[in-house]
Parts: structure tokens; sequence; C-alpha cells
């Protein structure tokens, strides 16, 4: 087997067709809710409709900065690229990284987040583990377990080959 590379490790991260056409029908459906409640709260002058807005605001804010869209590998972290920051994870916090089924996050408890049709971001719970799930195709994830933190799910075109590549590294690290 050759040595690890230090080379960038680049991912994508892509909706399945059917959760990309619910997710704009959803983004749709509130961005008009956002709109007929603002309307309505100037017309009406009630204040339990500018909480309505507030409340379809605050997801679809959520929606378009935490929304994932790919990420890469380097010699010393992964980086998570969202639609509007990233994350940054020095991999000597990570423990592991291997690829798993899609019923971590469609069969999981949503203790704070979004899903399924824009996609799984948050925090959920599955089998006793709580963990923040940045998932756009359930069928292609990788769980990422932290040395000191909770673990971070999250979805890439190739998920065998990203958690090989994290295993990789984190074996080249270790103290021989």
């Amino acid at each position: 087997m050759s040595p690890p590379s230090n080379e960038p490790y680049e991912y994508q991260c892509q909706m399945i067709d059917t959760v990309r056409r619910a997710s704009i029908l959803n983004l749709s459906a509130m961005g008009v809710s956002l709109v007929v409640l603002c309307v309505g709260a100037v017309i009406y002058e009630l204040a339990t409709l500018w909480i309505g807005a507030a409340l379809v605001g605050i997801v679809l804010a959520c929606n378009v900065i935490y929304e994932p869209i790919g990420g890469s590998l380097e010699a010393n972290q992964l980086t998570m690229y969202l639609r509007a920051t990233r994350m940054t994870i020095p991999l000597a916090d990570v423990a592991s990284a291997e690829s798993c089924s899609g019923e971590l996050v469609t069969s999981g408890m949503r203790i704070f987040g979004i899903g399924p049709s824009l996609g799984y971001l948050g925090w959920y719970r599955h089998a006793g583990a709580t963990f923040l799930a940045l998932v756009k195709d359930p069928d292609k994830l990788v769980f990422i377990k932290r040395v000191d933190a909770r673990p971070i799910t999250l979805s890439c075109e190739r998920p065998d080959e990203l958690a090989r590549h994290i295993t990789s590294r984190l074996r080249a690290a270790e103290p021989t």
C-alpha cells in the first residue's frame, strides 16, 4: 500500500433529485409565506404575524447559511464549505471516519434542525449519540467521530473514498 498523500482532497455535496425538487418547492412556499405574513402584519398590525414571519425567515436563513456545498481534506485539517461560511476541524481532533447508512439521519430524532425536504441540517440523535448533521444526500454519509467533541455526519459524492482518505491521514499522523 502506498503512503498517504498530503495533497488536498476535494469533495462535493450534491442533492438527490427528489430532495432538490422538494427543496425548491419548500423554499418557494416559505418565501411566499414570508411575504404574506409580512404584508398581513403591516395591514392588520398583528404581532403574531410578525412572529410567524420571523420564524419562517430564521428557517430560510439557516438553510442558506448552513447548506453544505463541499469541502477539502488537507494535510492537517478537514474543511467543510457551507453556503455562507465554513467549518474547519483539525485532524488531531478526529478519532475516526467511516461511511454509514442514511438511517442515521432519516430515522434519528431531530433535536434542533431542519429536514428532510431541505436536507438534514442541525443536531440529531440516533442510538444514544447526538451529532451535527450537514447532509444533502442521506444515502452518501460519512460519520466523523471526534476526540473531545460531538460527532459530525456529512454527505459527499464518494463517502467511502473520503472516509478512506481521512483514515489514512490519521494513521500517518500516529506516532510510531
